[in-house]
């Protein structure tokens, strides 16, 4: 195998590795509408495929599609989605995005924002987890 094929498998793009799923079957896995995952066809995120009238979409995809969902999550916009995605490569890691889009990347709360690196290092407590309550860890300091 060549060094570029021996990159590409190593990025999950060896089409020989990949699996292909109904649309609609990885659309119903993700929680997702086949809309949405169409939208991040047409930006170029993923790839369709098209065969005898039915689409059908690839481990690899569905696994970006996945990633793109979480970046949503972390309300990054369209545009930064683009950004990430042009810059990075599966296995996929949310240490880098801050840096590919030039912010800091958390989740709003109502006390604040919890970083990506403090998402990355959650811990339930179970006492707590029945009350509803999450305990995060972050850099050795506790908060709820």
């Amino acid at each position: 195998m060549s060094d570029g094929a021996d990159r590409e498998q190593e990025a999950g793009g060896d089409t020989s590795l990949n699996t292909y799923q109904p649309l609609s079957s990885v659309a119903h896995r993700l929680k997702v509408g086949g809309p949405d995952l169409m939208d991040f066809e047409q930006r170029r995120w993923i790839s369709c495929v098209k065969k005898n009238g039915s689409i059908f979409l690839s481990s690899r995809d569905e696994y970006k599609a996945k990633f793109i969902l979480h970046l949503r999550c972390l309300r990054l916009t369209d545009e930064e989605i683009g950004k990430v995605m042009d810059a990075e490569e599966p296995p996929y890691s949310l240490a880098r995005i801050p840096n590919i889009i030039g912010r800091p990347v958390g989740l709003p709360l109502d006390a604040g924002m919890i970083t990506v690196e403090a998402v990355l290092q959650i811990e339930i407590e179970d006492s707590r987890a029945e009350a509803g309550l999450l305990l995060l860890r972050a850099n050795g300091k506790t908060g709820i």
